[in-house]
């Protein structure tokens, strides 16, 4: 049994790489890289916390879903130190809230949030317009 450690703040997402690394994002801003040894392989520092992460096998991209509604796509692994790095791609304010859940499959991405929206769009267009949840509590 390995002990992964280093975030600071509350884990939200976790997600496996196609070479079998664990992905972690959390409160504190960052995405983690690990092996199952528990080493830290590899820190991505953004400027929100991170709500979703989603790993893509097929395409080995990477969508983080952020706090403050962004959503963030890297191309490939390993993860970059920060956002200006030239695998990442911004979608600022996909969503109006905290995005807390992302899939993918091919380029079309699927996102929810706390805005009570689900969002579904291609990953190389910009998103469309939202869809209203149907679930009520």
């Amino acid at each position: 049994l390995a002990s992964m450690e280093g975030h600071n703040e509350v884990i939200w997402a976790l997600a496996f790489t196609h070479t079998n690394t664990v992905l972690s994002g959390s409160e504190d801003c960052t995405v983690r890289q690990w092996a199952l040894s528990g080493q830290q392989l590899n820190v991505f520092t953004l400027e929100n916390a991170v709500g979703s992460l989603w790993f893509s096998r097929e395409s080995q991209q990477l969508v983080v879903g952020c706090s403050n509604g962004d959503l963030v796509i890297v191309s490939k692994l390993p993860l970059p130190e920060s956002i200006s790095d030239e695998r990442v791609e911004l979608k600022p304010a996909a969503h109006d809230a905290s995005l807390c859940s992302v899939v993918m499959k091919g380029d079309c991405i699927v996102t929810g949030s706390v805005d009570m929206t689900i969002r579904y769009w291609d990953a190389t267009k910009p998103p469309p317009p939202e869809f209203k949840v149907v679930h009520s509590s």
